[in-house]
Parts: structure tokens; C-alpha cells; sequence
């Protein structure tokens, strides 16, 4: 799939991919459509890395 097409489909902004590119915070709003537009879990897409968390 596109990146056009899964904005589309998941209806989310290109910002909220090139976010998400970028390792930066997006919203679990947008992570849920993500999720349901291809049917899997949460953690199935994101990897919680610890070692990230004092940067923020």
C-alpha cells in the first residue's frame, strides 16, 4: 500500500506518517485508524523503546 492510499484510508494527515517516520509523538487517535484500516494490534506497528523515553 501507498502512503497515499493508507492516508486516505485511514483518514490521517501525511504530517501524522512523517511523524511517525520520524520517531516523533502521534496521537493513539491516528495509530488506532491506522490499526483498523489494517486489521492488526497496536503492537503489531509500534515498539515502545525505553532507552528514548529520558529524550523526550
Amino acid at each position: 500500500m501507498k502512503k497515499t492510499d493508507l492516508i486516505g484510508k485511514a483518514n490521517i494527515s501525511s504530517n501524522v506518517l512523517a511523524r511517525m517516520g520520524r520517531e516523533e509523538l502521534v496521537s493513539l487517535e491516528s495509530i488506532g485508524k491506522i490499526c483498523t484500516v489494517f486489521e492488526c494490534k497496536i503492537d503489531d506497528i509500534l515498539e515502545f523503546d525505553s532507552k528514548n523515553e529520558d529524550e523526550q
